[in-house]
């Protein structure tokens, strides 16, 4: 993860795999190298989604439907292509854990058995955004 510029009394309440929780913001690994802050009372959301990559069954499934029109050319050629890609798919599949506020997002792949851990971690999450958010209103 990319260097952390503290902001003047912020404590490190918890941390999961990459995705640290402040007492005012949220930080993660971005998409492309680099970190994104989430500011804590910002955050609208947190949770666990499957992610997964849908184009590659509509190639698969266009491999497929061509195979059996170009038997005598290529046909068992995209047929085996159309098997490779359905693997392909199948080994995108994860599960990640997902922060959100406003236009940006953190988001990170789960080990495996992890997720009584990323779901805890999640509800804390969304506690201390409440929290921060109740603070931040005079309440």
């Amino acid at each position: 993860m990319a260097e952390i510029h503290e902001i003047p009394n912020e404590t490190i309440r918890d941390q999961w795999a990459a995705i640290m929780l402040t007492n005012r913001r949220v930080i993660g690994p971005g998409r492309d190298g680099g970190t994104i802050f989430l500011v804590l009372e910002r955050v609208d959301w947190a949770g666990i989604r499957g992610t997964h990559h849908p184009w590659l069954i509509l190639i698969a499934i266009a491999s497929f439907m061509m195979a059996p029109v170009t038997w005598d050319v290529v046909g068992p050629g995209l047929l085996v292509i159309g098997l490779i890609v359905l693997l392909a798919y199948w080994v995108s599949r994860s599960t990640a854990i997902s922060i959100g506020a406003g236009s940006g997002m953190i988001q990170h792949r789960l080990p495996r058995g992890g997720y009584d851990a990323a779901i805890a971690f999640c509800r804390k999450i969304v506690a201390e955004a409440h929290g921060a958010r109740v603070v931040a209103n005079g309440g």
